[in-house]
């Protein structure tokens, strides 16, 4: 049997995992963190979840997803990281391991996740996208992850959904953004704001809750998840008007709501143009440690997936 180590690098922890040859987790374990972590503790942290793994396992090869834009294995922008800077994890991991290493943005990962072992590999061409804390993407064109010029395509949580900005804003950038509105906080500001015009005093709710309160009949819950669902929607339809994409694999936590997902792919079907791929929304099969699977397939399958830049 041969093992793949996958770690998925985040804002609060970084989780490790040894994936064999059948796409299972055989081992894992986790390093807590925080946002203000320097280059030298990232690269200290991911030092010590490696040498654990390789004490236990011998490795055909490691794989990364990092929280950012990556372009030749460096950081080019974090913005949940803001002490990251340039970091080039290839070069220290290769010259420290001597094993075959694959870096790159989490959302990718996990699109290399459905596109070997998920419900993309019999797509040649899908969006992936997942829903968390924030919104992310990647785009697979000829079963291939196409990246752009410096590698940051498929920002999906970016497409603007309104024009409203702030001057003082410090990430302008994020203001007006489907993230805002369709992400975690986003809906949690939906769901608290529809209470509140309806006389209801909301305290400590999160998105499972408004799930399962709309699973229940909730008026406001159902509202809420019908809103962003129809955000979702919308984005899908510019994402399918741009690219000719059609099929569309849906995952992370939020993505748990069937009135969410089915509002969104409605309001795609109802919108879109019969001059483009008809629209077709797909659940992810990996919900649970995504990241980890995805990286460690990343660097299984290196030379396999090559990566599409625009020259």
């Amino acid at each position: 049997m041969k093992y793949y180590l996958g770690i998925d690098a985040g804002a609060s922890s970084f989780k490790c995992g040894v994936v064999d040859e059948d796409n299972d987790i055989v081992y894992k374990s986790f390093i807590k963190t925080n946002n203000n972590q320097t280059n030298e503790e990232a690269l200290n942290n991911l030092s010590i979840l490696i040498d654990d793994a390789k004490s236990k396992y011998k490795l055909e090869s490691i794989g990364v997803g990092l929280p950012c834009v990556v372009n030749n294995d460096k950081i080019i922008m974090a913005p949940n990281l803001p002490n990251w800077d340039n970091i080039d994890f290839g070069t220290y991991l290769r010259t420290k391991y001597k094993l075959p290493i694959a870096i790159d943005n989490d959302a990718n990962a996990g699109a290399v996740a459905e596109l070997v072992a998920g419900n993309g590999k019999d797509l040649d061409n899908f969006v992936y996208i997942t829903l968390g804390t924030g919104i992310g993407g990647a785009i697979i064109i000829n079963k291939q992850i196409y990246r752009g010029n410096i590698g940051g395509a498929g920002e999906i949580g970016h497409i603007l959904t309104s024009t409203k900005s702030k001057a003082d804003e410090k990430y302008k950038y994020r203001v007006g953004t489907l993230e805002l509105r369709a992400g975690r906080y986003g809906i949690i500001h939906t769901y608290k704001e529809l209470a509140a015009q309806n006389k209801i005093k909301v305290q400590n709710i999160d998105v499972k809750d408004i799930v399962d309160l709309a699973d229940k009949g909730n008026q406001i819950a159902i509202q809420t998840l019908t809103k962003t669902g129809h955000q979702l929607g919308c984005a899908i339809i510019t994402i399918n008007h741009i690219l000719d994409i059609g099929n569309f694999i849906v995952g992370g936590g939020i993505s748990q709501s069937k009135l969410l997902l089915n509002t969104a792919e409605i309001t795609a079907k109802e919108r879109t143009l019969p001059s483009v791929s008809k629209v077709n929304i797909i659940k992810a099969k990996y919900m649970q440690s995504t990241g980890i699977i995805g990286a460690a397939l990343l660097g299984k399958t290196r030379g396999a997936i090559s990566f599409v830049r625009k020259n």
